[in-house]
């Protein structure tokens, strides 16, 4: 993934910029993303793509028993946006080591607070990061609702 200071033509006045309309914390996770990345061996997985074009694919791994399960590694992959990256990031860092139960009550303003806000112009960055690890757990559960099936799956 590109960063700011790899792209050609960023300058400081582009920087600066970049401070003026987005929270260091924002700025932070897309320069440094955490978590970016395919897991290989994953309990959930889900993708898809937002109003704007954007798309985010995510990937966690659980352990424990049913009822008491903790999400214990996720990941994703986005696109450049800094809107998508910096929520799949702070998302995926808020949600290792947590419930799994706990991670579906998280909702999208959560995360634009965690982030320091986003420009509205970016608030479905936020939803799409929600909507991706909703439907990554969705998946989680059909899977462990599969059983042994879900080894001859894709």
């Amino acid at each position: 993934m590109k960063k700011p200071e790899d792209k050609p033509g960023t300058s400081d006045q582009e920087a600066v910029k970049l401070k003026q309309l987005y929270p260091t914390q924002v700025i932070d996770h897309w320069q440094n993303p955490r978590n970016l990345g395919k897991l290989e061996r994953t309990d959930g997985h889900a993708g898809g793509q937002g109003p704007c074009g954007d798309s985010m694919w995510m990937w966690i791994q659980v352990t424990g028993n049913k009822g008491d399960e903790i999400i214990s590694r996720a990941t994703f992959i986005s696109d450049i946006c800094i809107g998508a990256v910096s929520c799949g990031s702070a998302l995926t860092e808020m949600i290792t080591g947590m419930k799994v139960q706990r991670a579906m009550q998280i909702n999208a303003e959560t995360l634009r607070e965690k982030l320091g806000g986003l420009p509205e112009r970016e608030h479905h960055c936020a939803d799409l990061a929600i909507k991706t690890l909703k439907d990554t757990i969705h998946n989680y559960h059909q899977g462990r609702a599969a059983g042994w099936k879900r080894l001859y799956q894709s």
